[in-house]
């Protein structure tokens, strides 16, 4: 059958981009389209700059809507990879609907923060990368960039119920040939990821797969656009191919938000590489993703507040942490298109699906963690996430356990780290805690996110990624408490 899913909309769009024959948004554009905006919006709009990139470029915020203790608070971001324009550009023209239409419905229940370019300097020059060569959506558990320690405090401060990453995605994979020859690429105008992270409290997942999810795939749909799940082919020993489905790595973005206890989806628009071609098709199918998560905030408001109280709750109270899973595995259909007949194929692949991923291996939850002062980094980078904690004011003697390191095989490196795979033993006893040890309670919404990072067999956490040295036959400067409090 034909394609109808390349051909470029015939629309309107107010953005810098669109008013140019060639190029995307820059920054000084931008800036100059929020200051305008921000100089004719009838109601709150603030420009707030976050923080600065490696160049010296301020990384603004916009916020919309009074900020309030009893509004939702709802996070927006993009260009997060410089080189995919198109969620930049669908979010300022989803800033200059909200200025045109003055949605009193959205002013006075919601608050909402929207960051169109976070990588300014990848963005300047179309680069996936920052200024210096790192991926900053590898770099949300190492906190080593300076784009990404100012996103995160941002992102602790604000607290949101909600929050979006939106992406684009490579149509064209050298790896879809090993599906079949007359693949030409992937065909979906968007792709859903959320996390699959087994930490993550069950009332927020079902907030993301049955209420957000649906409703906008039912959205695109009606507009004539695509959707599924994020997928890449993979291949096997064997040489047969399977399509590897979702992520759960708390190293980018979506698990790093629902870790937060955030309602959390990351989007990917079928985009890189295209150039300017189907721009309009690439900036509508943003902005469709954030007013629909807006407008469908704003109709679910009662059961979202209802699932985040909920989950607060859970991430202080569970019995379990995951340490690993095993995806689910079935079969399902997928479209491509035929480039050179230009035709949608459908072909029907293995899927490993992440999303509906079972437990492997679980440990026991502690009480809390102790991080002692030889670790004082990794404390401070779990204060960046909003991770609660509380220096030690005098020695303290307490029942702990503490993880010796059996062994440990490095895999490479990723950003210039070691990629470690540790075994450990944990060893029970009381030990006298010093003074200006930090202490981390397990009864706060944020106690998830710090123990997919301390557990040392966790991937991309604190461990794994090399943030914290490991020697093989001694004792990681980290606890686990088994006492429900310090006092």
């Amino acid at each position: 059958m034909k394609s109808s899913l390349l051909r470029e909309l015939d629309l309107q769009i107010e953005s810098p981009a669109f008013n140019k024959d060639t190029g995307f948004t820059d920054y000084v554009e931008m800036i100059s389209f929020l200051e305008e905006k921000s100089s004719t919006a009838p109601f709150e709009f603030q420009i707030k700059y976050i923080g600065t990139s490696q160049k010296g470029k301020k990384i603004p915020a916009v916020i919309i809507g009074s900020e309030s203790p009893d509004k939702i608070r709802i996070w927006l971001q993009s260009g997060l990879h410089g080189n995919e324009p198109a969620g930049t550009e669908g979010l300022l023209m989803y800033i200059s609907y909200l200025v045109d239409q003055n949605p009193q419905d959205v002013l006075d229940h919601l608050v909402l923060m929207i960051l169109p370019m976070t990588n300014i300097d990848g963005y300047e020059v179309q680069s996936r990368y920052a200024a210096d060569g790192a991926d900053l959506n590898r770099d949300q558990t190492k906190l080593y960039e300076p784009e990404t320690v100012a996103l995160k405090k941002a992102f602790a401060a604000f607290n949101p119920h909600v929050a979006i990453d939106i992406h684009e995605y490579r149509p064209y994979r050298s790896g879809l040939k090993t599906i079949s020859e007359d693949i030409g690429s992937i065909a979906y105008d968007v792709l859903f990821l959320p996390s699959g992270n087994l930490n993550i409290p069950s009332p927020l997942q079902e907030m993301v797969h049955d209420v957000y999810l649906p409703v906008v795939s039912q959205k695109l749909t009606s507009e004539g656009l695509s959707s599924t799940f994020y997928f890449l082919p993979r291949t096997k020993d064997d040489d047969s191919v399977y399509l590897k489905m979702g992520g759960a790595s708390p190293r980018s973005s979506a698990t790093s938000f629902a870790l937060s206890n955030s309602v959390s989806i990351l989007f990917e628009i079928r985009g890189i590489g295209l150039g300017r071609e189907y721009f309009k098709r690439r900036t509508y199918s943003s902005f469709l993703l954030a007013s629909t998560v807006v407008k469908t905030t704003l109709e679910n408001k009662d059961r979202l507040l209802s699932a985040y109280e909920k989950s607060i709750v859970i991430s202080g109270k569970k019995k379990k942490i995951i340490l690993s899973y095993s995806p689910s595995i079935y079969e399902d259909e997928f479209l491509f298109y035929n480039t050179s007949i230009d035709s949608l194929i459908a072909k029907k692949l293995e899927v490993h699906d992440t999303n509906r991923s079972t437990a492997e291996i679980t440990r026991k939850n502690p009480r809390g963690y102790i991080i002692l002062p030889e670790a004082i980094h990794i404390a401070e980078k779990l204060k960046i996430l909003g991770v609660e904690m509380y220096p030690l004011k005098n020695e303290k003697k307490v029942l702990v356990e503490k993880y010796l390191i059996t062994a440990n095989s490095t895999n490479g490196n990723e950003d210039q780290l070691a990629v470690n795979n540790v075994s450990v033993e944990l060893r029970k006893g009381r030990e006298l805690l010093p003074k200006e040890a930090y202490y981390i309670p397990a009864e706060q919404e944020n106690f998830g996110y710090a123990s997919c990072l301390l557990e040392p067999e966790m991937p991309n956490g604190f461990v794994n990624y090399g943030v914290l040295e490991v020697i093989i036959g001694e004792f990681l400067p980290v606890y686990r408490l088994l006492k429900p409090k310090i006092k």
